[in-house]
Order: C-alpha cells, then structure tokens, then sequence
C-alpha cells in the first residue's frame, strides 16, 4: 500500500518498503542512476501520464490477469513516504508540497505549452491537456505562472489550491519495464512535485526510485516472494545504487 504520512519529528522525505524491513532516506531528485532524467521532460511526462497511479489501497485478492499483476507487485513494494509536518503556511519548518498527479498542470490557463525557437521562448498553448504533449521533441517544455528563482510562496500556495480545486491526493506513479535482450524485470516508482525547494530551485521535480529483480516475469517474482537485487535512488546529478541487502 502506497502511503504519505505527515510526522512532527526531522523526518523529511524518507522513504521506506515495507514488505523489507529496512529504511532508506534520501533527497530524491533529478534523475535515475544511469543518468535517466535530471530534468523535467516531456517525454518522461507522457510516460508518468501513461503510467500506473497507486491507489492508497491494497489490491483486490484475486489476481488473475497480467495487469492485476503488476498491479499487486507494484503494491507490494510501493514506498512509504514520510514528510516532516508543515506548522505553518509557508514557513520553511516542513515540508511544503506534496508528491501529486500531474493532472495539476491540465486544463489552467496558468501552465503554458512553450516552445524554445532559437533561443526564443514562444507560448504554443494554454489550458492543456495530456493529448496536447504526445509526439512534441524536446524543444518544448511547460511553464507554471511563477518566478522560479523568486519564488515566494507562490508555488506553495498555488499548489496547494490546484489539489484543493481537483480533489488530488498525494499521489505517485509507478511501471513495470524490462529492456529487450537483457535479463530482470525492474519495477520504478516517479513522484511529482510541483517545485524543487533544494540546491537547483526549478519548477516540476521528477523524483525516483528503481527496484531491480532477477526474475524472468512478473509471475516469477510473486510465486517466489523473490526480493530486489538492487534499489537506485535518484538525486542531483546522479545517483545512488546499492544491493538490496547492503
């Protein structure tokens, strides 16, 4: 079960699996081991629009197709995600965003579809939607209503009114990927956030988190309660990686 939980202590952003055991904590941003993604990009938008959102509930008990699957394998290693309680509004003593869906950047004429013409920022649209990125090179890119080297409050505030408006809850995605001709089955889990209060401010961090398994399916790893050979863990500029077990 995916979880965001709110703490009183220093916890901040750490992130944990359940069905292990062990705890890790870091500040995920900006890219995959491997140097996947460090910024935010519209290709890696349409795969996070294409991929599984967890709901913040077990999966059924009967598992029968491939989908329910995945779905039950994804759940059973969805991250725990502890972020220190904000006291007050727009005070720096907790956190102040929330992993969220990126249907908070749709259908607002507040984000812009731009396009980088020779150097030159041209607006193509507003009030976007999913649809509207399919297919674009990345010469585009979206734009919220803010400053991001001044932010204020305002990414907070504005944040926090979209997931009012749209009823979202704290949220992440997840899939299941393998790579043809290479072994393993690796599930990775994305968090959205609206702004990236750290080092690099910028608007939209994508944050990760990949589970890498020895196993030929899906099937394989479930009938065999087989558990990760390796965990990455994205950060600026890089990454983390480690055995499962270190």
């Amino acid at each position: 079960m995916s979880q965001v939980r709110e703490s009183s202590g220093i916890i901040d952003r750490s992130i944990g699996f359940g069905s292990s055991g062990q705890w890790c904590t870091a500040r995920c941003r900006d890219g995959m081991s491997n140097g996947v993604i460090r910024r935010i990009a519209l290709a890696v938008f349409l795969l996070a629009v294409v991929g599984m959102p967890l709901a913040f509930g077990r999966p059924a008990a009967a598992q029968t197709s491939t989908i329910s699957l995945e779905q039950e394998l994804v759940e059973r290693y969805a991250p725990v995600v502890m972020i220190k309680k904000q006291t007050v509004e727009c005070s720096s003593d907790g956190e102040q965003f929330r992993p969220v869906a990126v249907d908070i950047l749709f259908g607002t004429d507040d984000v812009r579809l731009m396009r980088n013409e020779g150097g030159r920022a041209v607006e193509v649209k507003r009030n976007i939607q999913a649809s509207d990125l399919s297919g674009l090179d990345d010469s585009y890119y979206l734009d919220l209503p803010f400053d991001p080297r001044n932010p204020g409050c305002n990414y907070e505030k504005w944040g926090k009114q979209r997931m009012a408006e749209l009823g979202l809850a704290p949220s992440l995605y997840a899939r299941i990927v393998t790579e043809e001709g290479q072994p393993g089955i690796v599930i990775q889990y994305w968090y959205y956030w609206v702004y990236n209060l750290f080092n690099d401010v910028h608007e939209s961090d994508w944050e990760g988190i990949q589970l890498n398994f020895d196993a030929g399916s899906v099937k394989e790893i479930l009938d065999n309660h087989l558990l990760p050979s390796e965990i990455a863990f994205a950060q600026h500029a890089g990454g983390e990686q480690a055995t499962w077990d270190a």
